[in-house]
């Protein structure tokens, strides 16, 4: 009963947990950067506004604020070609988006107007063929976040959910919760069958206790080797699903993406 409690507690734990990340980080990203921006810390915006933006839990709502927070801190530090810069990103992922004139400096919306005039053409697709993903995606993290490579090496799985492969991250969580089942069940099971080992005081069972026992401690090395193996192999699919980099040149024709590989 207390094992079948444990298991329980175990499960809901990771199925809570990234919800719970994603619902208080994203808005405390955000406080973290008004609390910077207003101390006038403009480059120190900069820094944690490009750390954010890789963040698996922020959203596209989020990404927009972050963007106009460095925005306004590029223009802040009269870095007028990266201010520009942010402007088309931001009209990237959102084209009919405009900057609000009661908290915006009536220059920096001169100069995002002025930008959004020059580059009227973020047309939506009318053919009928898909452009490829990379298009309508701007990248701006290189590689995994540090949480998302702890949790895909805690529970292989949980970092496909946390990018948003949520059917696959459940299929590989499960795969990794009956694993992680096999292996705490066999570590037990093979300490007890030691114990007994230990314990035997008759000639003519040790030899048969001593089998047994060496036979259980091999598979629980087996299934050892087996989940660390599996957490690699899931870390390893996770970085080859994710752009480790993508930058957006001024020319609509130009954009040059870099792979980076764990091995």
């Amino acid at each position: 009963m207390n094992k079948a409690v444990f298991l329980f507690l175990f499960f809901l734990l990771f199925a809570t947990f990234p919800s719970t990340v994603q619902a208080q980080t994203g808005t405390q990203a955000l406080k973290d950067l008004d609390k910077t921006f207003t101390a006038f810390q403009y480059r120190e915006v900069l820094k944690k506004g490009r750390f954010y933006l890789g963040e698996p839990y922020i959203q596209k709502k989020d990404s927009l604020a972050i963007y106009t927070y460095m925005l306004n801190a590029a223009y802040a530090i009269q870095d007028t070609s990266q201010a520009r810069q942010f402007i088309l990103t931001i009209l990237k992922i959102n084209p009919q988006y405009n900057m609000n004139p009661a908290t915006t400096s009536p220059k920096i919306i001169e100069l995002f107007d002025s930008v959004k005039a020059q580059h009227p053409a973020f047309p939506k697709e009318t053919s009928t063929v898909k452009k490829p993903a990379i298009l309508d995606t701007v990248f701006v993290h290189t590689g995994l976040s540090p949480g998302t490579t702890i949790a895909t090496l805690i529970l292989p799985g949980s970092g496909h959910w946390f990018r948003g492969y949520s059917k696959e991250g459940y299929i590989r969580g499960g795969i990794s919760l009956a694993l992680l089942t096999s292996t705490i069940y066999s570590v037990i099971h093979t300490r007890q069958l030691e114990i007994d080992y230990l314990k035997e005081t008759r000639a003519t069972e040790m030899n048969d206790r001593y089998n047994t026992y060496n036979t259980n401690y091999k598979w629980r090395n087996v299934l050892f080797a087996a989940y660390i193996g599996w957490s690699i192999y899931n870390l390893f699919d996770l970085s080859e699903k994710i752009p480790a980099l993508s930058i957006d040149a001024h020319s609509k024709s130009l954009s040059a993406h870099i792979r980076i590989p764990l091995n």
